[in-house]
């Protein structure tokens, strides 16, 4: 790829983990934008991070893909690098302290800004947070800028920084992007959007969770909200749309326990592909994103992007959302219509039309918006680290 940065420092962006996994996918599409065409973007794919404990054979990958390829243009600029790594903490390491030391070492090598998503929280759990949030203050600490996907989790680092006594670098939200999903697939240009209401009846009487399968994505929250709903909705199940997270295996066989206990449905999909996955979002009778302590949520903003109108609880990052694209969501919990889950789900399967996004109302910002603010701010970053 070429740019007409002059000498400036090459931009390399660094993508580990597998292409299904959701940050692995935000940060391949943002960066197959217009915006970022000058800049150069690495796949890196760490295999067995168990077997790396010392994270040497994973530091050694990092090295081999900043070897800036012949095809990125301006010779003077080889060897001339600014590297950006997107990642949770799990991409790099077996735990959140051996990504941590991998992250520490490479930015000792190399000027290293950071995108970091799934901020440490004490819903994390005890032992488990204060491992993450030492982890994530680590990685901060040694880089010359982060960016993060809301307020909320900008709040999250400022909190693990201090907690750890460590000076904050710049730091930088770049929301999530909402857009409308073409149904045909990204690679065909210039078809129709979305309608607003599939032609057809939707899908049968289900809550419907969007994501990994794991404990506290939200899915058992919504399995009781179902012994609440009362008279008349005992047909209703729970549908878990997608696949189950690594080493959470067991959560699937808790799940049908609990709804042969209730007596309800439940659905578990697998991995939906692309290709399916639009109309599977819009057929849903009822979407739901139940997560309590989210911190910015690729969930919500692909039912968003589907024309749906989730059924969320109120929190910081919700809030934001709100805020941000009024009328695109459905709260509930304490200050909001619905007292809780159950509540507002009677009040969706009672009139589905809650449940879809009104026309006009705005989503922002979109992939390009998106990408053009994550650009800006890395390149303002590269160009300081040249001066």
């Amino acid at each position: 790829m070429t740019t007409s940065r002059g000498s400036a420092p090459l931009v390399v962006h660094l993508v580990p983990g597998p292409t299904r996994h959701g940050v692995t996918r935000h940060a391949v599409d943002l960066l197959a934008r217009p915006a970022a065409a000058g800049h150069v973007v690495r796949r890196v794919l760490p295999t067995r991070l168990g077997d790396d404990p010392t994270g040497r054979a994973t530091l050694a990958l990092l090295e081999r893909a900043v070897v800036v390829p012949a095809e990125s243009g301006d010779e003077r600029r080889r060897g001339r690098t600014h590297v950006h790594v997107h990642l949770t903490d799990h991409l790099l390491g077996a735990t959140a302290g051996a990504c941590a030391t991998v992250v520490t070492r490479f930015a000792a090598r190399h000027p290293l800004t950071l995108t970091l998503h799934d901020l440490p929280q004490p819903a994390d759990g005890p032992g488990r947070f204060e491992r993450r949030r030492a982890a994530y203050a680590r990685m901060a600490s040694a880089s010359r800028g982060v960016v993060v996907a809301s307020e909320h989790e900008r709040t999250l680092l400022l909190t693990a920084l201090a907690a750890e006594g460590l000076t904050p670098p710049p730091t930088h939200v770049v929301p999530l992007p909402l857009e409308p999903l073409d149904p045909h697939g990204r690679d065909a240009p210039g078809l129709p959007p979305v309608p607003d209401r599939p032609e057809g009846p939707i899908g049968p009487r289900s809550l419907v969770v969007f994501g990994y399968v794991y404990p506290g994505k939200g899915h058992r929250d919504a399995l009781e909200a179902l012994a609440d709903l009362g008279p008349g909705f005992e047909d209703v199940g729970l549908t878990a749309l997608g696949e189950v997270s690594p080493g959470h295996e067991d959560e699937v066989a808790d799940l049908r326990s609990r709804a042969e206990d209730l007596g309800r449905p439940v659905v578990l999909t697998g991995h939906v592909p692309d290709d399916g996955l639009v109309e599977a979002l819009r057929r849903a009778r009822v979407p739901v994103a139940p997560h309590r302590h989210v911190s910015a949520s690729g969930s919500i903003s692909s039912w968003l992007s589907a024309g749906r109108r989730p059924l969320v609880p109120a929190g910081a990052y919700v809030d934001e959302l709100d805020a941000r694209c009024p009328g695109a969501l459905v709260r509930y919990g304490p200050g909001t219509g619905y007292p809780d889950l159950a509540a507002a789900a009677r009040a969706a399967l009672a009139d589905p039309s809650l449940t879809w996004l009104s026309p006009g109302t705005r989503l922002a910002p979109d992939g390009d918006e998106a990408a053009a603010r994550l650009v800006r701010i890395v390149d303002g970053w590269s160009a300081e680290a040249a001066s």
